[in-house]
């Protein structure tokens, strides 16, 4: 009962996911988690594969989460808040 959390990828039905987290973190008067998780992708195969680099996949999660709790805005209000890319 200390934290919920709930992971998003800018859909619709995270959207819902992150309104129904907000609501009970509110309720149980706890901290909200919001996770945006990516992977960097890898040319070539392994072993010698090329990674990519991963800071515009990184900044793109984060504009993700970042939208969506601005899009939610008031629904967080009360609520501590804590983006994790």
């Amino acid at each position: 009962m200390g934290v919920v959390v709930v992971g998003v990828d800018g859909s619709d039905a995270s959207m819902d996911a992150l309104r129904f987290a907000a609501d009970e973190a509110r309720r149980r008067g706890v901290p909200l988690r919001v996770v945006c998780g990516w992977s960097p992708p890898v040319t070539g195969r392994w072993p010698g594969g090329v990674m990519v680099d991963p800071e515009p996949f990184e900044r793109a999660a984060r504009h993700t989460v970042d939208a969506m709790i601005t899009a939610v805005g008031s629904e967080f209000e009360g609520i501590e808040v804590e983006p994790i890319v």
